[in-house]
């Protein structure tokens, strides 16, 4: 038997060893464990298109951005990562991001047959900016409603210094929001959303806060991705647009992104 013919059948005995042999399947940790223990077990992935980066009333990126994230959620922990990329670099900011952040959610409880359950977040974010190497690192406590309107409350804290790239500083976040179905049969939703934010010395020296405004229009393409697109318009405040402190001007942008669940 020449070596050809031979490692072909020898290659072919392995192939059905492991193919066609009976064999007692080993069970797995997402598959089996998790689900024995009632643990859901949850992964998501999302890609978006920005014309430019805004971020709690301040501009961080005038070019066009793509923000790629992935999180897996294990019952009420949750654990992910997110960044922020130029598409293209026309301005002089050195903006480029890369994020991790844990996250552990859990109900309340219903409190009245009109207020509902009321669901509560903690949890701690690491930011970090390559291009400058730089880096801070923040922890938050929020507060949803699940009636009316959505609305929410967040509590944001860095403590990290301002020489390595923190904040060293304090801000609330409030938001509602609310979505029109407008066509039944494929899903598709008009998606309303208010913001604003008061910021206490939040890489700047005082007071000051914005107003987001969002519309938006939803569209599953299959059971588990999701098509958005987005229209915003954000508005400054107090020290957060005062020219001698943060000097940060009225914005427009819009983007889409794409969002998966496994």
């Amino acid at each position: 038997m020449n070596k050809t013919i031979k490692t072909a059948v020898v290659t072919a005995a392995f192939v059905c060893g492991l193919g066609l042999a009976p064999k007692a399947e080993a069970k797995t940790i997402l598959g089996d464990f998790l689900t024995e223990k009632n643990i859901d077990v949850g992964i998501a992935a999302s890609l978006d298109y920005y014309s430019k980066y805004v971020w709690r009333g301040m501009l961080l990126d005038d070019d066009n951005v793509l923000q790629p994230g992935v999180e897996v959620s294990v019952g009420s922990l949750t654990a992910g990562f997110w960044g922020s990329w130029d598409v293209e670099s026309e301005d002089s900011r050195s903006s480029d991001e890369t994020d991790g952040y844990l996250d552990y959610g859990f109900d309340l409880g219903m409190l009245s047959e009109d207020l509902k359950f009321i669901s509560m977040n903690i949890g701690h974010t690491w930011y970090a900016f390559p291009e400058s190497d730089l880096h801070a690192q923040e922890y938050y406590i929020g507060m949803s409603f699940d009636t009316f309107l959505a609305p929410s409350i967040t509590y944001y804290h860095d403590y990290s210094e301002q020489s390595t790239g923190g904040a060293h500083g304090d801000y609330v976040i409030g938001s509602i929001g609310h979505s029109f179905t407008l066509n039944e049969e494929y899903g598709l939703s008009l998606d309303l959303g208010e913001e604003a934010g008061y910021n206490h010395e939040y890489f700047i020296n005082g007071n000051g806060g914005y107003s987001l405004s969002s519309v938006g229009l939803s569209l599953p393409l299959k059971d588990s991705l999701d098509l958005s697109v987005t229209a915003a318009y954000n508005i400054p405040f107090g020290d957060l647009k005062d020219s001698s402190d943060g000097n940060y001007d009225n914005e427009f942008y819009y983007g889409a992104g794409l969002a998966m669940s496994f």
